[in-house]
């Protein structure tokens, strides 16, 4: 990360009071002062947002509420702060990566976001910027682009809101030359027509990407539908005490409502729901005895999806038994499982979500299908198709599992010099790696449909929202992309360009939607 130069070589507390900003596009950081670049880290989140920096979620609410635009600025988030990035106009992360919790909320809210700043220390009530800055106060105006990764002390230039959910500029117009012949041969089987759908979480999220339009929801992700710290604490609840039914009851409410929300405003739609996939980290109750139960040295790779699913089965019934209650009257909702490595783990949630679904009264058919996120889940999806009606193919922690570049950790350290360096073409969980990631995304959907030609494929990973990376993952064989609702009109002008390509000149991005009953 380069950091600018000191504002001042005092370290004293910058005093709010001092930095103001009027409506025009080009106001001063200071009274009498240009606008001062604190640092520029990586842009995960297109757009520019101006507001007064809140070091802690309690204080953005309250500025929020107070009517003020507010960039939040924390060392990360976690699920439990989706309701406060729902509301913020911009978010600057210490650390994380283009596929990042906070860059993922980020893209799906619509907001810009800054993240892996590095030389980013954040204190109780302000923030610092390299070791010897000085300390700038709550309420002191910000500006970020979360497509240059530039934050700026005070009110920069405002710019066009961007389309692309991801910092990297968009892709040429043409599709010609983006392959190199790299996929001939992968895939020559039938082709459906390009979907486009959207990675959405809550009702307003799947409004936009309606009003993008998108064909679907392709992940509703159960982490991201819970809000703020008491919904988080029913999961916790659940994981300390399995039998917790009061906890589980409750969750169940709440999914309920929230997900019949989602189902409204998408009006019989295919809706998508991932179980619950947060690693411990981001959600493990606090307590001694729990920390030492539950404490994990590398959580991305432990107890999660559906390994938390056969330890605390209470937990996922709820959140089946909530998917159920809001699905009742929608003809196209599926539950999807997270972080299968084998088909025994498959056939086990596959029977956990059948019975219970049954025991939930909803009657009708479920589509159940698999995450592909794991190398070994892409390599025995011949034996996986067999128990799931349909993939999803999960880009972010395919490439994490593939490249071994934790995606919270390396972005700023890694894959920067490497790309600068030329070891990289490009950041990894930004443009899809049709070398050795894209090639386990064939072989997904080669193996998978040997067994069950007619498998629905979607790449649900925030390689969607990246141009070039939606044009590869269909000429690698998946039958849909989903992406943040702002990369949805990207998607769609890639799906048109396909279309072309075949001399199709339906509507494009709105194919046809298989049946569960026609994938059986």
């Amino acid at each position: 990360m380069r950091v600018a130069k000191r504002i001042d070589g005092t370290g004293a507390l910058f005093d709010p009071a001092e930095y103001v900003a009027d409506d025009g596009p080009s106001s001063a950081a200071a009274v009498g002062t240009a606008p001062a670049l604190l640092l520029t880290a990586t842009g995960s989140s297109r757009g520019r947002a101006r507001g007064e920096v809140c070091t802690s979620t309690t204080a953005a609410l309250a500025a929020c509420a107070r009517g003020c635009d507010v960039i939040l600025a924390v060392t990360e988030t976690t699920p439990a702060d989706q309701h406060v990035l729902a509301r913020v106009a911009g978010v600057l992360t210490a650390r994380g990566g283009n596929a990042s919790h906070a860059s993922i909320l980020a893209r799906e809210h619509g907001i810009p976001a800054v993240c892996d700043a590095l030389e980013l220390t954040v204190g109780d009530g302000w923030l610092r910027v390299g070791p010897d800055g000085p300390q700038i106060a709550d309420g002191t105006v910000l500006t970020l682009d979360g497509g240059t990764g530039e934050v700026w002390l005070g009110s920069a230039p405002a710019a066009e809101q961007l389309r692309l959910g991801f910092g990297r500029p968009p892709a040429a117009t043409g599709l010609g030359g983006v392959f190199d012949g790299a996929l001939d041969g992968l895939f020559d089987g039938p082709r459906r027509r390009l979907r486009v759908l959207a990675n959405a979480s809550s009702a307003d999220a799947a409004r936009r990407a309606r009003d993008l339009g998108a064909a679907g929801i392709g992940l509703c992700r159960i982490e991201h539908v819970l809000s703020g710290p008491d919904e988080i604490g029913l999961v916790q609840r659940l994981i300390a005490d399995d039998g917790d039914t009061a906890a589980a009851v409750e969750l169940r409410r709440v999914l309920r409502d929230r997900l019949a929300e989602l189902l409204l405003v998408m009006d019989g739609l295919p809706v998508t729901i991932r179980l619950l996939d947060a690693p411990l980290h981001e959600i493990a109750p606090a307590g001694a005895g729990a920390a030492g139960l539950w404490h994990q040295h590398n959580p991305m790779l432990g107890v999660r999806g559906i390994r938390l699913a056969r330890l605390r089965p209470a937990l996922y019934e709820a959140q089946v038994s909530a998917i159920a209650d809001a699905a009742r009257a929608d003809p196209d909702v599926g539950v999807l499982v997270p972080m299968v490595s084998g088909a025994a783990e498959l056939r086990w949630a596959r029977s956990m979500v059948e019975s219970t679904w049954a025991a939930a009264g909803a009657g009708g058919t479920v589509r159940i299908g698999t995450m592909i996120e794991t190398p070994r889940a892409a390599l025995r999806a011949g034996a996986l198709a067999a128990a799931a009606d349909f993939f999803s193919i999960g880009t972010n922690d395919l490439t994490q599992l593939a490249f071994g570049f934790s995606r919270d950790d390396v972005g700023a350290t890694v894959i920067g010099p490497y790309v600068d360096d030329g070891l990289l073409d490009a950041d990894p969980f930004v443009a899809l790696d049709v070398d050795a990631v894209g090639e386990l995304v064939a072989i997904a959907c080669l193996r998978g449909r040997a067994v069950k030609p007619d498998l629905d494929v979607t790449l649900c990973g925030e390689h969607g929202a990246d141009e070039e990376s939606a044009a590869a993952a269909y000429a690698l064989g998946v039958d849909a992309v989903s992406c943040a609702p702002a990369g949805v009109p990207g998607a769609l002008e890639v799906a048109r360009a396909l279309d072309a390509e075949r001399g199709d000149t339906a509507p494009s991005g709105r194919g046809p939607h298989p049946s569960p009953e026609g994938r059986r």
